[in-house]
């Protein structure tokens, strides 16, 4: 429990480099106790990260989500590797995230607005990571 811990911290920690102001999503990518990617929301690397990017409709089309910028992140495959996420990816991430090969997701266990707001879609990503075997693990 304790690296468990420590990478969601780091996870958390990576989040508050998003710019989006109503949810700053992190995640890391960890093969056997090491780092191999970070990722947070945010724009594409060649787009002037402007404000009105972060709101509702070009939010749908700007934004990449933290899992996937810590898959573009990583500079190796991250087959059979484990993704540390402050929130349960979504179902846009959740079959990159099993297409890309990982195989754990360990994220806090939350009980607040995001929930309530995504629950078809968190729905959605458990039932496709059973389906993939992929181990999942809210603490």
């Amino acid at each position: 429990m304790k690296w468990h811990n420590r990478f969601l911290k780091l996870a958390s920690e990576v989040a508050t480099w998003s710019k989006d102001k109503s949810t700053q999503v992190g995640a890391v990518i960890v093969e056997d106790k090491r780092i191999i990617a970070t990722g947070y929301n945010g724009v594409p690397a060649c787009i002037e990260d402007k404000e009105e990017y972060y709101a509702y409709p070009l939010k749908e089309t700007y934004i990449i989500h933290a899992e996937m910028n810590a898959i573009f992140n990583a500079s190796k495959g991250i087959r059979g590797m484990t993704l540390y996420c402050t929130h349960t990816p979504c179902a846009r991430c959740a079959p990159l995230l099993v297409q890309a090969g990982i195989t754990k997701i360990i994220t806090y266990a939350r009980d607040d607005s995001y929930t309530l707001r995504w629950s078809d879609s968190i729905a959605t990503s458990k039932s496709l990571f059973k389906e993939a075997n992929v181990n999942y693990l809210e603490i």
